[in-house]
């Protein structure tokens, strides 16, 4: 594989979510250095960003979980026909 074609291939396909913070603790340390305070700060970020990136999934799954669980409530017009009725 070529590098111009290694690079498309970079180009059109964005790294993951969770690829992003390393990237943002590169440019702040070589903004601000290795200080303590920084360092501090870029492991702050990057655990609660991770907590998010590892939670949000299970969260958005429970929440299906739970509104398909009201059943019942199918037909009230409350929900939308697509959420009970596949396409």
């Amino acid at each position: 594989m070529s590098n111009s074609r290694a690079g498309r291939r970079w180009r059109s396909q964005p790294p993951t979510r969770a690829a992003w913070w390393p990237r943002l603790a590169f440019w702040a340390i070589a903004g601000q250095g290795f200080g303590a305070e920084n360092l501090t700060a870029i492991l702050c970020f990057g655990s609660a960003y991770m907590l998010v990136v590892l939670i949000e999934p299970f969260a958005d799954l429970g929440v299906l979980v739970g509104i398909k669980s009201l059943r019942t409530l199918a037909h009230t017009g409350l929900f939308t026909h697509r959420l009970h009725h596949a396409a």
